[in-house]
């Protein structure tokens, strides 16, 4: 984000059965809002949204469908396209997140699963399969030849060789036990990755000190402490320094919870009880 540059000072929010909104994050203004638009012209659930790298396009994720807008151009979508259709294969259930590389794209989903795109006519190349539980997010390495993906209630973050697609190169191991989205990230060289866990502490690994070589694919992590006295789910590396940033908190119901594998999101009205909510800076430099 470039405070010089008003095009890169914007984020974008959903909401059920609501449009898409991109707001100023300076003067917290609301900018535009996108549309999806369905076969009854009516408003459909965007669960996820994510630019494309260059800013030029919005990608929104709903139940086996992906849309696409401008973002020059408020309103309605560019065009959609489903994920699976009946009798043909393809990726079921609310698409979760989204990841850019070149021109291919990859897209998680609620049913396990993350499917690769090529971003220039939006057909499906291939279906990753490997998870116990919804995927929440995604990333590719720098080089785009590793991706990493990891889901709800799902101990298992997964690096995926895309070189030999379909093969996990290694697994690194955390502590999830909780539906909702618990981030990792990758620092901007691509070789280390940091992660928080479900009992508040944080791990991260260094990537070039793995032996890939083992048939052994679980990988000890370089380095564990203790960040936060609640469930660690955000996290992200400074893109210039030697910093990470960590955030706290978790949801509690006293109602139903929903399954990993559920295609659906919690209920609005459920009653939420959050501790520890709070934002770390860490250094990691000498």
């Amino acid at each position: 984000m470039d405070r010089e540059d008003a095009c890169t000072c914007t984020f974008l929010t959903s909401a059920q059965l609501t449009p898409i909104h991109l707001w100023d994050s300076v003067v917290g203004e609301l900018k535009s809002s996108y549309k999806i638009v369905n076969q009854m012209d009516e408003i459909d659930t965007a669960y996820s949204v994510a630019f494309t790298p260059d800013g030029s396009f919005i990608f929104a994720g709903s139940t086996k469908q992906i849309s696409i807008f401008d973002a020059a151009q408020p309103g309605k979508q560019l065009e959609s396209f489903k994920t699976h259709k009946k009798r043909q294969a393809g990726q079921i259930g609310i698409i979760s997140c989204f990841d850019f590389f070149n021109q291919t794209f990859a897209a998680g989903s609620y049913s396990k699963t993350i499917g690769i795109y090529d971003q220039r006519n939006n057909k499906q190349t291939m279906i990753l399969d490997g998870h116990s539980g919804g995927v929440t997010h995604i990333k590719y390495s720098p080089d785009g030849n590793l991706l990493y993906s990891g889901a709800r209630k799902d101990n298992e973050l997964l690096v995926w060789d895309m070189r030999t697609p379909g093969s996990i190169l290694a697994v690194l191991q955390r502590n999830v036990q909780t539906n909702q989205r618990m981030y990792f990230d990758l620092d901007p060289s691509g070789r280390y990755v940091a992660t928080g866990h479900y009992d508040g502490s944080v791990a991260l690994w260094d990537m070039n000190s793995l032996d890939y070589s083992s048939t052994e694919q679980i990988s000890q992590s370089l380095l564990n402490f203790n960040a936060h006295h609640d469930c660690v789910n955000g996290i992200s590396f400074h893109p210039t320094l030697a910093m990470l940033a960590t955030t706290s908190g978790k949801r509690s119901s006293t109602g139903s919870v929903l399954s990993s594998s559920s295609d659906s999101n919690h209920s609005d009205d459920e009653d939420l009880v959050v501790s520890d909510n709070s934002v770390k800076l860490w250094w990691l430099g000498e």
